[in-house]
């Protein structure tokens, strides 16, 4: 806080990893990648509201066992100002933009990336005591850009992605009741966009015999959602209970070319998708706290590939890849100077796209069993805002099968955090 109101913050984080990953390209490899952040943020309580703003720039360095490097970078600038109106009205409006590219003599044949305008407004309105409904808006204004050595013959230049707009629209609206002082009711609507990935825009890969190609023309997917939650507090266990009803539809799904019949990415059908949510949470004792959730999923695709191997094409399998159920649990609590928290993850078996082999054409599936990840955290404050903490992550196995790249071994992670 530099004075008053004004607070000004930074931060910057450096990660280098080595490992045998899925492949952006498909199938599986040993790959170095290295990544590198920093953000920088602001916000400050003025006549016309609260103003926040926000620089923050991504960094990463992918270079597989074989072939040259890739390099993606991403910059975002956010600013937002937040006005209470009223006693019952809230308004924000706000602005974003994004520039993501990236640059590969292998993957991309020279450089691909975008530029997004997005501005944004929200509205909350308290309509009596007991009902409130918030209402968010956006509108993504999204330019292509190319600049690379593309096969000759193609039905698209890098003229054609220079000249590529995409606009999209998203919102999010949510009705609350409070019925009682015991029970709430929540209606929602969402409607997002899934922008296409650089890979799927412009990869520009194969052999010999085949090509990969991304093209200027796979559009954005579209989800819509919508939600029924149901909050009762429940003095008994000092917890609230809930229960969710979820629809969803997924339009556009977007599927790379490694497993497609025409092995160019592109826009092959729709989605849906229907589930409850049931959770439980709460603090017992003071200083105690619990939660506890359960998801059931039931999801089926819709989309124009053909099945291969018994199986649909596993560039677009949200069916087979999105578990039935889901279970996770956690426990924490905090003596004095220490803090000791436990948390567990079941989910039952899924199925994906096959890691190994070239990527070429439609992929099988490989069967992911059902399995429990668990971790476990241990903290202790030796002064005011310094925290040290040891974790383990896969505490309770040496290594799970959570995809079918390679195992995930356990993991002890020690920590420094220092707040001022």
């Amino acid at each position: 806080r530099v004075q008053g109101d004004l607070i000004l913050g930074a931060e910057t984080t450096m990660g280098d990893n080595r490992a045998i990953n899925a492949a952006p390209t498909g199938g599986a490899a040993g790959t170095a990648t290295r990544t590198n952040s920093i953000r920088v943020t602001g916000e400050d309580e003025t006549p016309i509201g609260n103003i926040a703003a926000s620089v923050y720039r991504n960094g990463l360095v992918f270079t597989p066992e074989s072939g040259n490097s890739w390099q993606n970078n991403k910059w975002v600038g956010q600013i937002s100002d937040t006005q209470k109106i009223d006693a019952n009205n809230v308004v924000r409006i706000a602005f974003e933009v994004r520039d993501n590219s990236l640059a590969s003599h292998d993957i991309v044949a020279g450089t691909i990336g975008y530029r997004d305008f997005a501005p944004s407004a929200m509205w909350n309105w308290q309509i009596t005591p007991d009902i409130a409904f918030t209402n968010a808006f956006r509108t993504d204004f999204l330019s292509l850009r190319r600049n690379s050595v593309l096969a000759p013959g193609l039905d698209f230049t890098n003229a054609t992605y220079n000249a590529k707009r995409i606009v999209g629209f998203s919102y999010n609206s949510g009705l609350l009741y409070k019925v009682t002082e015991n029970d709430k009711i929540r209606l929602m609507a969402s409607r997002g966009l899934q922008i296409p990935s650089l890979i799927n825009f412009g990869i520009d890969a194969g052999n010999e015999v085949v090509s990969l190609l991304g093209t200027p023309y796979v559009q954005p997917a579209v989800m819509t959602n919508y939600e029924l939650d149901y909050d009762r507090n429940l003095a008994f266990v000092n917890g609230t209970a809930s229960i969710g009803l979820f629809h969803t539809r997924l339009d556009n799904i977007i599927a790379g070319p490694f497993g497609t019949p025409t092995l160019r990415s592109g826009n092959f059908g729709y989605g849906l998708e229907n589930g409850v949510e049931l959770n439980l949470k709460g603090e017992a004792y003071k200083n105690i706290h619990y939660r506890l959730g359960y998801t059931f999923t039931s999801e089926k695709d819709h989309t124009v590939l053909e099945p291969t191997d018994s199986s649909v094409d596993g560039g677009a399998a949200y069916q087979h890849s999105t578990p039935r159920s889901v279970i996770t649990a956690a426990l924490g609590t905090s003596l004095g100077k220490w803090e000791f928290d436990g948390a567990l993850h079941y989910q039952t078996q899924i199925q994906e796209a096959e890691s190994s082999g070239a990527g070429l054409g439609a992929l099988p599936l490989a069967t992911i069993p059902s399995y429990v990840s668990t971790q476990l955290r241990v903290g202790y404050t030796p002064v005011k805002g310094v925290i040290l903490a040891v974790s383990a992550q896969q505490a309770l196995t040496p290594s799970l099968m959570e995809t079918n790249v390679e195992k995930v071994g356990r993991r002890i992670i020690a920590s420094v955090t220092t707040s001022f």
